[in-house]
């Protein structure tokens, strides 16, 4: 009797255990009606160890799978899953307890918009592959995703944005981003902090720009390939160059005028025989590696009034004798910067002069100032500057100053530093209408909202350069300069004829009553 009862146990439990889950190593779903009997076959199923392949023009509805917790297993067995060729699912409900997927998730040709239904996923191994969903909106629905092995998002031709996937922040493998004619924005990736093999961004026509990868810091590989409009890839400055970095290429990008990205640069200053660079067909100033390194060593100083007076200063700062102001002319100068009472009204460039001991810049005409890149400064004096509306002196060495002047200046608002009980004790040199802040983010001056106000176009330009500039903002003119600085024509007129100039880069200076900004642009 006892034996019987044992052996009885033992059936018992090998009943259950194959009824829990499929015990197929390929488990294939071809219409509604299987995926209905799903959950009645396997209603405690919640670990699937199989590679499953879920197709079928009727397919409407996931919830019969909504037990399932996992895909495979983190070690040991794997699955994974393939949604496909289901062009009536227009929603992943029914995936919603599922937090991992060990050999791959593929969603292709389907109608879903979003990723509702995968909020719980917080990690896919191997591909996650996102390909060919032409309704497919955005990444709402992946807001528990972390870490992916791989990302393809290819040939989803729609207004697709990545908005909704902002908790991705690592991807160990590759990043693929092909074929997407509308997306305009990288949005949704901003912290986004290391692809660890390779960033493929090919195709995207309507692309601009890469600015939502500034947080990227460590990098295997780029290419960056066929993309339309694409005129900055400044988003990637922030990538470690120590960060076993293998290959860059630049390729076919006719509005890209200028890929000297900090991580070139330094590749051109310490060349890596490991490391291979491609960069041709691009806008000029981008069409080959020698062209690349010409303009990796220039600081870019659109104010000719900022220019000369670092040309002529004493002590001197040009040490080559150049009429230009390279990078290392910038570094190795560690005095005190004496530009008052030039007429300035632009002081970019000055974040590369990383080591003066002082800045003297009052009586200008500026109203905007940043000393956030100058951290060994102990002396700061813009007194009598009457357009200056803001200045970011968050440094992270504020408590080294020890010499302050910022009177006379009647439009000043906020300065932004690293303390604000600090800057209210010790610097007192100050109009009474002043708030020190420690959030430059808060910093409203419209000065800072010109960048997204302000756009230029055609670009790169062939005849007729056209500024446009949203209604908040006053336009007075525009500047047109050369790489060197020198101002070669203005208008008032928001258009600018540039059929005279030669091919090359230059750029242009909107000035509006809030503000200036300038832009970068590409003369074919």
């Amino acid at each position: 009797m006892k034996n019987f009862l044992l052996s009885a146990t033992f059936l018992l439990i090998a009943f259950v255990g194959v009824g829990q889950c499929p015990t197929e190593t390929i488990l294939q779903i071809n219409s509604q009606q299987q995926l209905n009997q799903f959950v009645i076959d396997f209603p405690n199923c919640t670990v699937l160890e199989s590679q499953v392949f879920i197709t079928g023009n009727d397919i409407t509805d996931l919830s019969p799978l909504n037990n399932l917790t996992s895909i495979g297993v983190e070690i040991g067995a794997t699955g994974s899953l393939s949604i496909s060729e289901c062009p009536n699912l227009t929603s992943l409900t029914g995936l919603d307890n599922i937090t991992f997927v060990s050999s791959g998730l593929r969603i292709q040709n389907t109608g879903i918009s979003n990723f509702q239904g995968l909020g719980q996923l917080l990690e896919v191994k191997q591909i996650f592959n996102i390909n060919n969903n032409p309704s497919l909106v955005d990444f709402t629905g992946l807001d528990s995703l972390e870490k992916v092995d791989n990302l393809w998002v290819r040939s989803n031709n729609t207004q697709l944005n990545f908005k909704g996937i902002e908790n991705l922040e690592s991807i160990s493998n590759s990043l693929q981003i092909a074929n997407l004619s509308s997306l305009n924005s990288l949005e949704g990736l901003d912290n986004l902090a290391e692809v660890l093999v390779q960033i493929r961004i090919i195709d995207c026509d309507a692309l601009t720009n890469l600015d939502s990868f500034e947080n990227i810091t460590k990098l295997g590989s780029l290419i960056v390939q066929d993309n339309e409009i694409l005129a900055s890839v400044f988003g990637l400055n922030n990538v470690d160059p120590e960060s076993a970095f293998s290959s860059l290429g630049f390729k076919n990008n006719p509005s890209l005028p200028y890929c000297s990205i900090d991580l070139l640069c330094e590749n051109f200053d310490n060349p890596d025989p490991n490391v291979a660079i491609f960069i041709e067909n691009n806008a000029p100033g981008c069409n080959s590696p020698q062209e690349v390194e010409g303009l990796c060593g220039i600081v870019f100083i659109p104010d000719t009034n900022f220019l000369n007076a670092l040309l002529n200063h004493n002590p001197i700062i040009d040490t080559n004798n150049d009429d230009l102001i390279q990078f290392d002319e910038a570094e190795a100068f560690a005095g005190t910067l004496e530009v008052a009472e030039k007429t300035i009204t632009d002081f970019t460039g000055l974040e590369a002069f990383v080591n003066i001991t002082g800045f003297n810049g009052g009586g200008n005409f500026s109203d905007f100032l940043s000393l956030q890149n100058n951290t060994m400064l102990n002396s700061v004096d813009f007194s009598g500057s009457p357009d200056l509306e803001a200045v970011n002196l968050k440094n992270g060495n504020n408590m080294g100053i020890t010499n302050f002047n910022a009177v006379d200046c009647p439009s000043l608002e906020f300065i932004c530093v690293d303390d604000v009980a600090f800057a209210e004790t010790n610097f007192t040199n100050i109009d009474p209408q002043v708030q020190f802040v420690d959030d430059c983010e808060f910093l409203s001056v419209p000065a800072f909202n010109l960048e997204e106000a302000v756009t230029v176009f055609p670009n790169p330009v062939s005849e007729t350069l056209t500024i446009s500039i949203t209604s908040t903002f006053n336009y007075i003119k525009s500047e047109i300069y050369s790489v060197s600085g020198q101002k070669l024509q203005e208008s008032a007129n928001k258009q600018i004829e540039m059929g005279d100039l030669s091919a090359g880069i230059y750029f242009v200076k909107v000035i509006s009553e809030e503000g200036t900004i300038t832009k970068k642009i590409v003369k074919q």
